[in-house]
């Protein structure tokens, strides 16, 4: 869109652009993931863990977002006018867990939920993205516009004069981790989900020690300790 209009002292002139971004037919699947779960608000407690697959189907997840660009502004670069998520089809299983045989139960009435509250929570994900990067844009054109000003000596003060930025503070009620081996220390100390590989290794390093022991009596450099398979 783009708009003249004569003011009293002069002619002026905005323009904002409104992008339609579709993705259509993002399919996913996980099989026999762990899970581990530890959470509590108020007197309310609950602990679970156990082994969780789910799968979209072939036409998956449709995302479609209406965002405006107008650079000209002050207030905001991008405005997300509107966002559309659609989950055609989401299955899941529930094994090991205390509340296995509830899921199986409550599935044909649940799982409707669960696909609505999965778009609802897509939907914010992406609305909170887009503020974020709304908010990184205007801050980087401010400080572009004051390092211009400043006019630094050499080019890399003026890269990372651009590239500064205020960290926000961590949220203290969360705290979530991803990775491959528990850390040791911190909430997920000792802590393993159902099946857990990495749990298979560490118990099976800490007897390797004895079983080389063990097995020192036998002549050769062979032992019990290359016998060991894993799963």
């Amino acid at each position: 869109d783009f708009e003249i209009r004569k003011a009293r002292f002069r002619t002026t002139s905005t323009s904002s652009h409104l992008v339609t971004i579709k993705i259509d037919g993002i399919s996913a699947r996980a099989e026999e993931v762990g899970f581990w779960m530890r959470a509590h608000s108020g007197l309310f407690r609950l602990a679970d863990e156990g082994i969780t697959s789910f799968a979209l189907d072939e036409k998956g997840l449709d995302i479609h977002l209406d965002v405006e660009v107008a650079k000209d502004r002050m207030e905001s670069i991008l405005s997300l006018k509107a966002v559309r998520v659609n989950v055609h089809k989401l299955d899941y299983t529930l094994r090991k867990s205390k509340f296995s045989w509830v899921a199986w139960l409550v599935k044909p009435i649940l799982r409707p939920i669960v696909r609505k509250v999965m778009e609802k929570q897509i939907a914010t994900a992406i609305a909170d993205a887009l503020h974020t990067a709304n908010r990184e844009l205007l801050y980087a054109r401010e400080r572009l516009r004051a390092t211009r000003i400043a006019d630094p000596n050499d080019l890399v003060t003026f890269f990372k004069a651009i590239a500064a930025r205020l960290q926000p503070e961590e949220d203290p009620d969360l705290y979530t981790r991803v990775g491959i081996a528990q850390p040791g220390k911190g909430v997920f100390k000792g802590k393993y989900a159902p099946g857990s590989v990495v749990k298979l290794w560490n118990e099976e390093a800490a007897h390797a020690e004895e079983r080389i022991l063990d097995g020192s009596e036998v002549r050769g450099w062979r032992n019990d300790v290359f016998n060991l398979l894993a799963v």
